[in-house]
């Protein structure tokens, strides 16, 4: 869970460097035939689920932030 501003920017910052591997790996996963299709799956997935992972806890920090902002008013 993000529990601050620092926590948060690292957070969006892994978060886009996940995208752009999977946007690389997608872009060469075909050439990689040293690997069973299967495997080369596999990590596309699990870089897909981390993905999702950080964006979730970026979607519950803003959240949040918005919600104490709101209390603020």
């Amino acid at each position: 869970m993000i529990a601050n501003e620092r926590q948060y920017r690292i957070t969006r910052d892994r978060a886009v460097g996940f995208a752009r591997a999977i946007e690389q790996f997608d872009a060469t996963s075909h050439e990689r035939t040293d690997v069973h299709p299967r495997l080369v799956r596999a990590e596309l997935e699990a870089l897909k689920s981390q993905l999702v992972d950080l964006r979730a806890e970026l979607g519950e920090y803003e959240e949040l932030k918005s919600a104490d902002r709101s209390a603020i008013r």
